[in-house]
């Protein structure tokens, strides 16, 4: 039985001894007349579309206005100045939260930071030491005021500690002098409390390099160690009176000098117990010293 014969769907030609192909539909094609059929069968490319892409909104400032107190830029829509809390609606400052209980007054003063501000052109102008904006040339003078109430404050920090290390000295002089009527003697316990202030002075300054830290002028420390000692020093003169001191009041001078760190160096205990030990042992190896050189 003759197989039926197989032909191009195309031209019409045997393709049973032939290179043939089928299509989808699968009928033969020939090998020449494949490209046409393959090139037919693919989609035809969709027209261009007529939309576009639009182009992302552009993004606009917010617009700004300047604050009424110290000309900080902010939103114009923001009711509260972030730089210095004055609020648009009442007319003056946000009320500051008060201060948490325990808080001592070198915290209290290091909290008082505020921003600075050309009035004019809102130039940052802390650390300047001259009122005048170097961006405008405008004359601020609420800072001078600030900067004069700041140079208030400090001295009133070198008060209390100078106060109280001239009345220390005044007992101390003044014990000294009752228990030996010698001036010479005073003169020597003059030195003598100087030269110890000195020293205390150098070994508080090692402690603060190495765990607590500095957080005041180095004067106002000075000052607040040289009351430290002073009023030691006079109740050191005191113990000495008592007959039956010596050895027996060592531990009430520790406890003393400890409690003087807590109060006048605004020290908590731990520290203190570690700066008066560190205070000891340097005045001891002073003294070694001392005796050393003077034998030799």
């Amino acid at each position: 039985m003759q197989s039926a014969a197989k032909l191009c769907r195309s031209c019409g030609v045997n393709v049973s001894q032939a290179q043939r192909f089928k299509d989808a539909a699968g009928r033969y094609v020939c090998g020449p007349c494949a490209g046409a059929v393959r090139s037919a069968a693919r989609p035809a490319p969709e027209p261009e579309s007529s939309t576009f892409a639009l182009d992302a909104p552009a993004v606009t400032e917010r617009p700004t206005a300047r604050c009424s107190s110290c000309r900080a830029t902010m939103a114009i829509d923001a009711r509260v100045c972030v730089s210095c809390g004055f609020n648009k609606d009442t007319g003056r400052p946000t009320q500051a939260p008060a201060d948490p209980p325990g808080m001592t007054p070198r915290e209290r003063a290091a909290k008082k930071t505020a921003t600075m501000v050309c009035i004019s052109c809102g130039y940052d102008l802390k650390g300047l030491k001259a009122p005048k904006c170097p961006e405008c040339g405008t004359v601020n003078s609420r800072y001078t005021q600030k900067r004069a109430s700041d140079r208030q404050q400090l001295r009133g920090m070198y008060v209390r500690p100078l106060i109280g290390a001239a009345i220390g000295a005044a007992l101390t002089a003044g014990i000294v002098a009752m228990s030996t009527a010698s001036p010479a003697a005073v003169l020597v316990m003059m030195a003598v409390l100087a030269a110890t202030t000195i020293i205390g002075f150098a070994t508080y300054v090692g402690c603060c390099m190495l765990f607590i830290g500095f957080d005041e002028p180095l004067g106002v420390t000075f000052a607040r160690i040289s009351c430290v000692y002073a009023l030691y020093t006079a109740l050191a003169s005191l113990f000495a009176l008592v007959p039956a001191g010596g050895l027996l009041l060592w531990p009430v001078k520790a406890i003393v000098f400890v409690g003087l760190l807590v109060q006048i160096m605004e020290l908590d205990f731990q520290d203190a117990k570690y700066v008066a030990l560190a205070c000891l042992v340097v005045h001891i190896a002073m003294m070694v010293v001392i005796v050393a050189m003077l034998e030799g």
